[in-house]
């Protein structure tokens, strides 16, 4: 499938999910800036629909925003407050802006955009992000594609300096035993 293709379908399975639809209309009322839901909230409700797994709360809902000027305290104050609209998921908010700190490289310079950011995310099925728009409806933001992601490919970030950090993440998530049948491409 092309990517036109894939974005459509992935806007079908977003707005065929009203819990995320819920978070995404949350999201949406405390954040005035650039924003997404993502990463692993993202990857595991397309491969739980891939494989046939019975669709779930996620562990924790992945909210991306960047603003330039916002303090570290801003994450956390978003987090409680997200809390309060919807008090059944458990939050994780990150300011792109700041997530340069986070990275593997040592010597990285701050990100200047969600997209660069998230186009730094450590593989490539994970660097996917939603968001919702009152006029528009769902809109997606996969700076590294969609392909990797309804593929079942565990692939490395071509941003990504150190592949043992990819390698880590993979043992760690366990998701090769989560999804057998997601394939592993060595970086």
């Amino acid at each position: 499938m092309n990517h036109h293709a894939l974005e459509a379908k992935l806007v079908e399975l977003v707005s065929a999910t009203g819990w995320l639809m819920d978070a995404l209309r949350a999201v949406n009322a405390c954040i005035e800036s650039p924003w997404c839901i993502g990463a692993g909230t993202v990857r595991g409700l397309v491969w739980d629909h891939v494989y046939g797994y019975a669709a779930a709360l996620p562990a924790d809902v992945d909210v991306a925003f960047f603003e330039a000027k916002a303090s570290a305290s801003v994450d956390r104050e978003l987090a409680e407050r997200l809390a309060q609209l919807q008090p059944r998921l458990r939050w994780d908010v990150v300011n792109q802006a700041n997530a340069h700190l986070f990275s593997d490289r040592p010597d990285a310079a701050p990100f200047f955009s969600l997209e660069d950011a998230i186009g730094a995310w450590p593989e490539t099925a994970t660097a996917v992000g939603v968001w919702w728009e009152p006029d528009t409806g769902v809109r997606v933001l996969a700076p590294l594609g969609l392909a990797d992601l309804f593929d079942g490919i565990l692939r490395a970030s071509p941003n990504l300096r150190d592949p043992g950090v990819f390698l880590d993440r993979c043992t760690a998530k366990r998701w090769i035993e989560r999804y057998p049948k997601v394939r592993l491409v060595q970086p």
